[in-house]
C-alpha cells in the first residue's frame, strides 16, 4: 500500500464512484478496482460497499479514511515546510466556488504586499473538504456554502470536527445563463421554465451525513442534489473557466450561483436570473478552529470578503 493507493482511494471516496475516480486519476477502471481488493485484502476489511447509492465507505472504511485524512495531511505539511522560508508569512483559505468570494480573495492579495515574504494557499473545493482540511490544519480559515435545509448535517459535523463558525451570508441562488438563453427574456423565471435546459453542475458537491448502523464517529458523505426541479441533462464540472465558457457557447446551458459580481457578468457576456422557491435559501459560512486565532492577513481577507458581499447586495436582479 503506498501513498499513490491512499490518495487514489481518496479519490474514490470524493466521488463515491470507481469509474469517475479512474477517469479523473488518468487510469483504467479495471486497474484501480483491482488496488481497492488488494489494499482491502491486506487491511483485512472491506474499504467500500457497492450499491444502489454508489460506492460508500463501510464502518470500518470510514475510520481507515480519518487515519488516511491524518496522513494526507502530514505529508502536506511537510511538504510545505519544504517549499516554505520559515520566516515567511503564509495565508491559507479554502472556499467554494463563489464568484464574490474569489473577487474578494482577489481584491485582498491586490491590497497586500505578494512580491516578496508571503504565501498565499487558495483551494476551491466542496464544503465537506473544506471542513476536513481545516480540522486537519492544512488550511487556517474556511468558507463553507450549504443548503439550509441541510444546516444540521453541516453544524453537527462542524461540532464533530471541533471547528467554530461565523455567518457571512444568507442567501437566494441565482440562475446564470447567456443572454441568448431561452429562459432570459422570462421575467419571472420558474422551475419548470428551466425543465427542457441542461444544467451545468458543480462535480463535486456532497452533503455530510450519519449512518444509523454507525458509531457516532463515523461520518461521510453523500452527493448534494442541486437546487431546482430535476432535469434531462446535467453537465458535471469541476472548473470555473469552463463552467463560465459552456454557459458562453451553449446558449440551452444555466447553472445555480451566488450572486456574480457584475465585471465576471460583462467578461463573460452572462446575465443571472432570480427563480424563488421555498428551499432556494442557501448559507456562506467563515469556519476555523475553536482556538485559532485570526492573523492580521486573516482579518484583512474577511473585511476584503465582506466588501464583496455588500457590493453584490446592491445589484439588481431581475
Amino acid at each position: 500500500m503506498t501513498i499513490a493507493n491512499l490518495r487514489q482511494i481518496k479519490e474514490i471516496e470524493r466521488t463515491r464512484s470507481i469509474t469517475q475516480a479512474a477517469n479523473n486519476l488518468g487510469i483504467a477502471q479495471p486497474h484501480l478496482s483491482k488496488m481497492v481488493r488488494e489494499v482491502e485484502q491486506t487491511l483485512g476489511f472491506v474499504i467500500f460497499d457497492r450499491g444502489a447509492r454508489g460506492v460508500v465507505p463501510t464502518s470500518k472504511g470510514v475510520l481507515f479514511l480519518t487515519h488516511v485524512d491524518k496522513i494526507l495531511e502530514q505529508l502536506h505539511s511537510i511538504d510545505v515546510l519544504a517549499r516554505t522560508d520559515i520566516n515567511q508569512k503564509r495565508f491559507s483559505v479554502s472556499i467554494p466556488r463563489g464568484s464574490y468570494i474569489a473577487e474578494g480573495f482577489i481584491k485582498f492579495v491586490t491590497e497586500n504586499d505578494y512580491h516578496e515574504g508571503v504565501s498565499f494557499d487558495l483551494s476551491e473545493t466542496n464544503s465537506v473538504e473544506t471542513i476536513n482540511t481545516i480540522a486537519g490544519h492544512r488550511f487556517n480559515i474556511g468558507v463553507v456554502r450549504y443548503q439550509t435545509v441541510h444546516e444540521k448535517y453541516f453544524l453537527d459535523y462542524l461540532v464533530e470536527k471541533g471547528l467554530k463558525y461565523d455567518l457571512v451570508w444568507e442567501f437566494e441562488m441565482l440562475v446564470l445563463m447567456s443572454p441568448r438563453n431561452p429562459a432570459a427574456e422570462i421575467l419571472e423565471i420558474t422551475r419548470d421554465d428551466l425543465a427542457g435546459l441542461v444544467e451545468i453542475a458543480h462535480g463535486d458537491n456532497v452533503i455530510p451525513y450519519r449512518n444509523t448502523n454507525m458509531t457516532d464517529s463515523a461520518s461521510f458523505l453523500k452527493r448534494d442534489a442541486a437546487p431546482g426541479m430535476a432535469v434531462q441533462k446535467k453537465f458535471y464540472i469541476y472548473d470555473r473557466g469552463i463552467q463560465f465558457g459552456l454557459l458562453t457557447s451553449l446558449p440551452d446551458t444555466y447553472m445555480w450561483v451566488s450572486p456574480v459580481p457584475d465585471n465576471i457578468l460583462s467578461t463573460f457576456n452572462l446575465i443571472q436570473r432570480r427563480c424563488s422557491y421555498p428551499e432556494n435559501r442557501y448559507r456562506d459560512i467563515l469556519v476555523f478552529r475553536k482556538r485559532y486565532r485570526f492573523s492580521d492577513m486573516d482579518k484583512n481577507f474577511i473585511n476584503c470578503l465582506h466588501k464583496q458581499r455588500n457590493k453584490a447586495l446592491q445589484q439588481n436582479y431581475t
